[in-house]
């Protein structure tokens, strides 16, 4: 697998989706003939379980529609838990395979047509994006929101970013939001009166604290001395890195380092790993993960991830990476939990909007400092869209607001505003894709045109214990009766998640910007260009919290000077940009 390094810290690919939730194969419904009026469906079983796609599945053929138009329908639906099945039956191509629909992840370099001009994959631009929805108004591809429709963006080889007049096509269809960030145990933060961090330097504050701070737990066990915990990989604290590096640099400039596009506008350039946005996430990551600091739990290297979701859950550590696949795959484990200690286990787990990178007030010559950083971003959060919107509403803008926020300008919030919502998320990586050969091919358009309804949000939603799929789908207006019913009451602790999530991307105040699959792009998938070049063989949760570390070390700014001599000064991106076919 090209990139592997790439792939584990920014996407979650086939190797890395076994870390949330591994189950084997099983076989649901079999026997359909390979026809015209027959649907075979392969789905990956990882955090989110399959009920989502079986119970659609049975959904789906109950239409009236689609009835009429299938009336000899028959369903097969089979789950593959990690991964190999999947690879295998795409490889064999139509000398072998019969699946025509594969709910998978990390299949970028299927996409496209190979050296002979066979396509793997059918061309869902036509099929599926730009067709009406079900029984309702508009495309699919208008009803998508439009940061993972931009993330379902094919590039063609030898594809021109400063074109802007290309059209949209795509080979896949997403079948998560997967939205992550940091997720916290809210009883224990409330002990410690402490907020919710808004910047990296706050969370690195609170990390600081609490290591340095003794509490009790519901068996009256004492706790503390760590603020985070994580298993042997942490694999998911590495998301960070992608998403505030985002922030600082905004999300066009992200996508220019990918697209080779430097901030004069030349291109291809080098230039792109001369970004400060890179550095200034890998330093964050960098404090929070070195070992000498003290910040996590001693023992992670010898957790799985279930066991430090577990001990987590157990109201160990306060801060864990995660994501909106957390709720349901914890699901049994809480409420063995709360049949183990009855009464006792009441902790409620949230997650955090992503701290914001502090070092962004490079780019907001109106905010000079931290505290002005921080009264920037409670605004955005209370859902000011302007900082003069701030300042007409006279029961906020009073006292130390108005003295603290006084030169903040229009641009410089707005800037901030961005960065709020610039997310890192699995979703652009949980890829649906239909063979280019396959007999049913025309009932799985179909299928993947039926889920963009809004019953279908509801299904999927109720399935997954509150994920949801990435459409315009606001489900406090359109069908709170269900929002209350999956995330109100005394059993719905660790489903906050799921309504911090929504409420984070339904906030009518600045667009969610969910971070593209690195993997898209050409000098990605052909060039084999990588975020960061090299870590000595280990990832970054490694290479930052290793116990040999010398103090004066510094390993974020290695990286990043390496990355520049490796790229630039020796040429290694001249290189990819030959094998991506641009020049």
């Amino acid at each position: 697998m090209k990139n592997k390094f790439l792939k584990r810290t920014m996407a979650l690919g086939l190797a890395t989706v076994s870390l949330a939730g591994v189950v084997g194969m099983t076989a649901c419904k079999k026997g359909a003939p390979d026809t015209e009026q027959s649907l075979e469906v392969l789905c990956w079983d990882a955090g989110y379980g399959t009920k989502w796609c079986s119970d659609l599945l049975d959904e789906f053929k109950k239409e009236a529609w689609v009835k009429e138009k299938y009336p000899n329908l028959q369903i097969s639906f089979t789950s593959d838990g990690d991964g190999s099945t999947i690879t295998t039956k795409i490889d064999a191509g139509k000398r072998a395979n019969t699946v025509d629909l594969f709910f998978t992840g990390g299949i970028d370099k299927y996409l496209g047509k190979d050296a002979t001009g066979f396509e793997f994959f059918a061309d869902l631009t036509e099929s599926v994006y730009n067709q009406e929805v079900p029984g309702e108004k508009g495309t699919v591809k208008d009803k998508m929101l439009p940061t993972y429709v931009e993330s379902m963006r094919f590039y063609e080889k030898g594809w021109d970013p400063r074109d802007p007049n290309v059209a949209f096509k795509s080979y896949v269809f997403p079948w998560a939001s997967g939205m992550d960030s940091i997720l916290y145990n809210e009883d224990h933060l409330a002990k410690l009166d402490m907020e919710v961090p808004l910047t990296t330097n706050q969370f690195i504050e609170a990390c600081e604290e609490i290591s340095n701070h003794k509490y009790f737990d519901y068996n009256n066990k004492e706790k503390g001395d760590y603020a985070i915990l994580r298993d042997s990989g942490g694999a998911y604290w590495e998301y960070l890195y992608p998403a505030w590096w985002g922030q600082y640099e905004g999300i066009t400039e992200y996508r220019n380092f990918f697209n080779g596009v430097d901030y004069e506008g030349f291109y291809p350039s080098a230039d792109v790993y001369n970004q400060k946005g890179k550095l200034h996430a890998l330093s964050a990551l960098e404090q929070i993960l070195r070992y000498d600091n003290g910040y996590t739990y001693k023992l992670n290297s010898t957790l799985d991830f279930m066991q430090a979701q577990t001990l987590f859950l157990q109201g160990e550590g306060v801060f864990y990476a995660n994501g909106d696949w957390f709720s349901k795959e914890m699901e049994e484990t809480a409420a063995r939990l709360e049949a183990k200690y009855p009464g006792k286990y009441d902790d409620t787990i949230r997650m955090m909007k992503t701290p914001i990178i502090s070092e962004i007030i490079e780019r907001t010559p109106s905010i000079p400092d931290e505290e002005t950083l921080r009264a920037v971003i409670r605004c955005v959060d209370k859902k000011y869209g302007s900082i003069e919107e701030v300042r007409l509403d006279s029961s906020y803008y009073t006292g130390d607001v108005e003295t603290i926020l006084k030169e903040v300008t229009a641009e410089d919030y707005k800037i901030i505003k961005e960065a709020r919502g610039i997310v890192h998320a699995i979703g652009p990586n949980h890829q649906a894709g239909v063979p280019s050969y396959a007999k049913g091919k025309q009932v799985a358009f179909d299928f993947l045109r039926y889920m963009a309804t809004d019953k279908a949000q509801e299904i999927y939603l109720k399935a997954t214990g509150g994920a949801s799929l990435p459409f315009d789908y606001n489900l406090q207006v359109e069908n709170n009766a269900l929002y209350k019913e999956l995330f109100e009451g005394d059993d719905k602790k660790i489903f906050q998640i799921e309504k911090d999530r929504l409420d984070y991307v339904y906030n009518q105040c600045y667009e969610t910007e969910v971070l593209p699959d690195p993997d898209s792009f050409p000098l990605v998938k052909w060039g084999n260009m990588a975020a960061v070049y090299s870590t000595g063989g280990h990832s970054l949760v490694a290479h930052f919290s290793a116990t040999n570390v010398k103090e004066d070390a510094q390993l974020a700014k290695d990286l990043w000077e390496s990355d520049i001599a490796y790229y630039i000064t020796n040429g290694a991106f001249n290189t990819c940009v030959t094998l991506a076919g641009l020049k």
